[in-house]
């Protein structure tokens, strides 16, 4: 089963963040844990460039099967193995349900403040 994103609130500015877990072995996926808070907690926004839709990559979000593209994935493969302590992330291609367009919209919204608490 592919990983699915909760519904967010939007009536509150909530955001979900990622957290990249660390390499335990060169065999295993990329392995990120998501969660739930608001703008005012400590972590850190990637902002990138997507890059080609292709080739795509599997990472797992909580555990769950989730296709990123080569950019994302390669910098997620970096941070995994040079992060012992893994600080939260606020990456758009992950943290936004990108399939739901009132999410989107919500977040898209939010931008200034969740770069600016960044």
């Amino acid at each position: 089963e592919a990983f699915h994103h909760e519904p967010l609130d939007h009536t509150t500015k909530a955001i979900r963040l990622v957290e990249i877990l660390p390499d335990l072995s060169p065999e295993l996926l990329i392995q990120c844990t998501m969660r739930y808070a608001t703008v005012n907690v400590l972590y850190i926004c990637l902002s990138y460039r997507w890059g080609a839709p292709s080739p795509n990559q599997q990472v797992l979000v909580n555990g769950k099967p989730h296709i990123v593209r080569q950019n994302l994935f390669d910098f997620l493969n970096m941070i995994r193995k040079t992060q012992s302590t893994p600080p939260a992330y606020w990456i758009d291609a992950l943290c936004i349900n990108q399939a739901d367009l009132a999410e989107r919209n919500h977040q898209v919204a939010q931008m200034g403040d969740i770069y600016g608490h960044a």
